[in-house]
């Protein structure tokens, strides 16, 4: 089993059964968005999600979201990863999508 870490916006990523997808992402939670992984199909699932604290603590400070994909079958499958405010209904401010394709 290995991790495999993707940073903003990459589009395409291989890995192999039981590996894992750790995705970083720049995140502010003084602004109310909030990234968020969709996964498509059954190939991925969300093993986690946690906002980790940027180097300063300063009101206002910025941090990264940390969303953990595991792979349950061999398969192509896409996450869709959107900056949103969950409360809000308009379009996200950001969003992006990730190819993968997992061999037994």
């Amino acid at each position: 089993m290995a991790d495999i870490e993707v940073r903003d916006h990459m589009p395409r990523v291989s890995i192999t059964q039981g590996d894992r997808i750790t995705v970083r992402l720049n995140e502010n939670p003084s602004t109310g968005y909030q990234w968020s992984a969709a996964p498509t199909g059954d190939i991925l699932e969300v093993a986690s999600s946690e906002l980790l604290a940027g180097p300063t603590t300063s009101p206002g400070a910025g941090g990264a979201r940390i969303i953990v994909l595991r792979s349950a079958r061999a398969g192509h499958g896409q996450v869709h990863f959107t900056l949103a405010r969950s409360w809000q209904r308009e379009e996200p401010i950001d969003r992006w999508t990730l190819d993968v394709d997992v061999e037994a």
